[in-house]
């Protein structure tokens, strides 16, 4: 008995009519960031559900508007840039990762994406900058292989951070996670 596998259909097939995806939506959140000559403080567009980490780690220029801009030697005095339409993964020594950069998780959700990682406390050296925290590696890297090799994603994230720039300490202005460029990183050093 063959059930029809090889017999040609004289009825056409009726295939069910597609709808047409639903758009995706996207999110905002404030990205606070150092750079080589100062700091940007905007508000950037991505996926939610998604962490900011997720979205500077894919490389691509992010969405961005009111953008406000400050020198290395006066922080806290922001102008606004209108002509910035988009901000650059590459162009950020670090960024500060808020409690509203990154889905919200249960404490047990938290502690599983850390189950498998090792703690290490570090100081940093980022640029002109300087960080000191606990960064997570899995088991088998070390924090000297930070500088010597290269890694998938582009931002490390740095735990308890406390961020200096020569011997001004610079306060995020909260809780944050320091997600340091790794393509910034000079030296590591274990506390």
């Amino acid at each position: 008995m063959v059930f029809g596998l090889f017999r040609h259909s004289r009825t056409p097939e009726v295939f069910p009519v597609m709808s047409e995806p639903a758009p995706v939506r996207s999110e905002d959140v404030t990205l606070d960031g150092l750079t080589s000559d100062g700091r940007l403080v905007g508000t950037v567009t991505f996926r939610p559900g998604s962490r900011l980490s997720d979205a500077l780690n894919a490389r691509e220029p992010l969405p961005a508007h009111n953008v406000r801009c400050a020198s290395r030697y006066a922080p806290t005095q922001f102008v606004t840039d209108p002509t910035i339409e988009s901000l650059d993964p590459y162009g950020f020594l670090l960024v500060f990762a808020g409690p509203d950069s990154a889905p919200v998780r249960s404490p047990a959700e938290a502690s599983a994406h850390k189950i498998r990682k090792l703690s290490y406390r570090v100081d940093l050296d980022v640029g002109h900058l300087r960080v000191r925290g606990t960064i997570w590696l899995y088991p088998g890297v070390v924090p000297d292989q930070l500088v010597a090799e290269r890694f998938t994603s582009l931002y490390l994230p740095v735990t308890e951070a406390e961020v200096w720039d020569d011997e001004q300490r610079i306060e995020p202005g909260g809780p944050v996670v320091v997600l340091v460029n790794r393509y910034e990183l000079k030296a590591v050093r274990n506390i």
